[in-house]
């Protein structure tokens, strides 16, 4: 395998993510911020320094796995047999730096060549020692740009330059000058840009990596990508509205990383100044959808406000055609009544497990005969569904493949459920659950949000298997939420991993 400038930046983040940099918290150089030019469509970062916070947080969750350190070992292995014959201690560490980025600054699907242009960012200690690599790995050294060593790959279109504490990486020339005039101050650069630093602040702080995009231009984007003459109206019309809400999200933000109890996803979604947060994110956050009803035994459970209107069915007419033609179902008059309302869904043990979907709709009545409409057309499509009317109460009972499954309405609840007992209000609900308290109080989910999803895996994986792997034995519980305010919308997923 022939050996290359871009596999270099490209091993020296992977090996690096794997097995950490040598170097402590403390840098004198820049960050990777001050070489990206502004306005750039994508950037991902990675924080490569072993001694930092982030990644003592990390190795203390990855430490509980029993055969954690034989994975990292396997993934070092595996990088260093695949990377042109460099070494992670021998090629890499001697020259990394603490942080590595890559960042796309640009498209122009006229250029066949380089339809998209990125740049990337690796930190460095000892330029000497990179140059050396570069020159023996067969890259060829260019004309130097303002104090910068250039270097352009024998094989390809790859570009380097090397700094006193960076190595800059683009696949055009004239992309890897503007990153290096974006280093040293002579051109706007990301790190100037308060919309970055504002977006940026927003995520939680010991982050292994980091992204940021820019939801405006990248709407800008795919609304000039949907006036393309070849372009279908369907497909237009979809890239319009995702084109419109990119736009509207403005900032798009995102981290990973990990604290004493878990492992932690961010996405942020900041509007642009004066906008507002799309619509669909713009619910008023509350207590979690219906959990007043989820048995305490549930191991599974997501819920939502709902309020889907009667016209914002997210799909385009020709999609609600064909769906009528098929079902003979109106979406209008047979679906928004049901979900025009808060949701939830949960499962818990049972013989085979207790599983239910409760809805509440704002029309009660109205959601009672479009259910009654819905049963009506399952039997069209599935002659073999048995429905009779519950023997008491109102609802309907369908026998699909032999298992009975009811639907019933209690007061403003419709319940579908192979439990009876299903929608009731619980004397324990799951609120109560050790387990679900547990995982909300490590992973600080707010006592108000907007959609909530919650899986026991440690409860499920006991059900699964009688004698557990020692290393699932140490997952607990996964929750995933959002959140929306005047700072925008937030979306969190938080694995705990027990001791």
């Amino acid at each position: 395998m022939s050996r290359r400038l871009a596999p270099i930046a490209l091993a020296a983040a992977l090996l690096a993510a794997g097995c950490g940099a040598a170097h402590t918290s403390a840098s004198a150089g820049p960050s990777a911020a001050q070489a990206i030019p502004d306005h750039p469509l994508v950037v991902v970062d990675l924080n490569l320094d072993r001694g930092s916070g982030a990644w003592r947080a990390a190795e203390a969750v990855g430490a509980r796995f029993p055969h954690w350190r034989r994975l990292v070992a396997q993934v070092h292995r595996s990088l260093d047999d695949t990377s042109g014959g460099m070494r992670y201690d021998r090629d890499i560490a001697p020259w990394l730096g603490s942080e590595a980025a890559v960042a796309v600054t640009g498209v122009n699907l006229a250029d066949s060549a380089h339809p998209v242009d990125y740049v990337a960012f690796v930190a460095v200690t000892d330029r000497d020692r990179l140059e050396s690599e570069l020159r023996s790995h067969h890259g060829r050294r260019l004309t130097g740009y303002h104090g910068a060593d250039q270097f352009r790959d024998t094989q390809d279109s790859t570009y380097a330059a090397v700094t006193k504490h960076a190595l800059l990486l683009a696949n055009t020339l004239p992309a890897l000058h503007a990153a290096e005039d974006a280093l040293r101050g002579a051109a706007p650069r990301l790190s100037d840009d308060p919309r970055y630093h504002a977006a940026m602040a927003q995520l939680r702080a010991n982050s292994l990596v980091t992204a940021y995009a820019d939801g405006s231009r990248l709407g800008q984007l795919l609304s000039l990508a949907g006036l393309a003459p070849t372009v279908p109206a369907a497909e237009r019309a979809q890239l319009t509205r995702l084109a419109t809400t990119l736009h509207a999200a403005g900032s798009l933000t995102a981290s990973l990383g990990a604290d004493a109890g878990g492992v932690r996803l961010t996405v942020n979604a900041l509007p642009p100044p004066g906008g507002q947060a799309p619509a669909t994110s713009a619910r008023p956050d509350g207590p979690p959808a219906l959990i007043g009803r989820v048995p305490t035994s549930a191991f599974a459970y997501l819920g939502a406000p709902g309020g889907l209107s009667p016209t914002s069915a997210g799909a385009n007419a020709a999609s609600l055609r064909a769906f009528r033609q098929v079902t003979g179902l109106s979406y209008t008059r047979d679906v928004a009544p049901l979900l025009s309302g808060a949701y939830a869904a949960y499962a818990a043990p049972g013989l085979p497990v207790s599983a239910a979907l409760l809805l509440q709709p704002r029309n009660p009545a109205a959601a009672t005969a479009a259910m009654g409409r819905v049963t009506t057309a399952l039997t069209r499509l599935a002659p073999d569904v048995r429905v009779r009317p519950l023997p008491a109460g109102t609802g309907q009972e369908l026998v699909i493949g032999g298992l009975p499954i009811e639907w019933r309405r209690l007061g403003d609840i419709i319940a579908v459920s192979n439990d009876p007992a299903a929608g009731r209000p619980q004397a324990g609900d799951l609120e109560a659950s050790p387990a679900w308290r547990s995982l909300a109080a490590q992973a600080h989910v707010p006592a108000s949000v907007g959609f909530l999803a919650y899986l026991d895996v440690h409860g499920l994986l006991g059900l699964m298997m009688p004698v557990p792997d020692p290393d699932a034995a140490h997952l607990g519980g996964l929750a995933a939420w959002t959140t929306s305010g005047p700072s925008g919308a937030h979306f969190e997923a938080y694995l705990q991993v027990r001791r």
